[in-house]
């Protein structure tokens, strides 16, 4: 018997941002009613529907938040925040900011 534990990842797990990221955090107009926000082409974004699938496994937890679980994403400059909305099957870009020159 091994001891290895399967665990069920879901398949059609959505990458989505929330209303608030795009428009506050990276000053985006948001598309019509007939776009699908989760497709919307933003590099966090990419990278979190790569993510999705498996998420939050391989991703840092942010500590300094104790509740909700959260964790950051980072590509290229770009820094971000994502939860795991395991009810509704959907990882959501809570937050980005374009990493300053010199900060941490």
């Amino acid at each position: 018997m091994s001891g290895r534990v399967d665990v069920a990842v879901p398949a059609t797990r959505r990458a989505r941002p929330t209303i608030r990221c795009p428009v506050d955090d990276l000053d985006l107009d948001l598309p019509g009613l007939d776009v699908d926000l989760g497709e919307i082409d933003l590099p966090l974004l990419e990278e979190i529907r790569r993510l999705a699938p498996m998420s939050p496994r391989g991703q840092k937890r942010i500590l300094s938040i104790d509740q909700p679980l959260v964790y950051r994403v980072r590509v290229s400059d770009f820094r971000g925040v994502t939860w795991v909305d395991e009810e509704h099957d959907t990882i959501w870009l809570c937050a980005a900011r374009r990493r300053e020159e010199g900060s941490e």
